[in-house]
């Protein structure tokens, strides 16, 4: 009695792992549709941040130079500028990262893969632009202090 009990859980256990088995084609499908849409838009925002940081440093220059800050307070400027042109290197490498993705030629764990090599890449460089920004507040905090109103901070 046991045995057949046991026989029969057995099939009715093939017969579901046939039926929930997922195959390759299948998530390579499901990818591509709900994948496309969120690459498409990682793209545009890649480009966007290639193509934006060289006309804002520029700005911040020009108004800068326009509010007739001289001397020393002119440097923050200059180095926002230099901050803005070394990161285009660095989102193109995110951009052609993103490029190297397609669906329809790669395994989903070769996707997968470039995914986290991306996702890795913004965690570290987040990291970075953190450290970054409280040094260039901390540069300008120190000049404004001691160029503009002449005082101790």
């Amino acid at each position: 009695m046991e045995l057949d009990e046991i026989k029969n859980k057995w099939s009715e256990t093939d017969v579901l792992k046939g039926k929930l088995q997922v195959n390759d084609n299948r998530i390579k499908e499901m990818l591509k549709n709900e994948g496309e849409s969120v690459l498409s838009k990682l793209i545009r925002t890649t480009k966007f941040s290639i193509i934006i940081p060289i006309p804002a440093g520029l700005l911040v220059c020009l108004h800068s130079y326009s509010c007739s800050f001289e001397g020393y307070y002119m440097i923050l400027p200059l180095i926002f500028l230099l901050i803005c042109i070394l990161l285009v290197p660095l989102n193109s490498h995110r951009y052609r990262l993103l490029k190297g993705i397609d669906y329809s030629r790669m395994s989903v764990k070769e996707v997968s893969e470039k995914i986290l090599k991306y996702q890795n890449n913004v965690q570290k460089w987040q990291v970075y632009h953190t450290i970054g920004f409280f040094v260039f507040l901390g540069v300008w905090y120190f000049l404004y202090h001691k160029l503009i109103l002449g005082s101790e901070i």
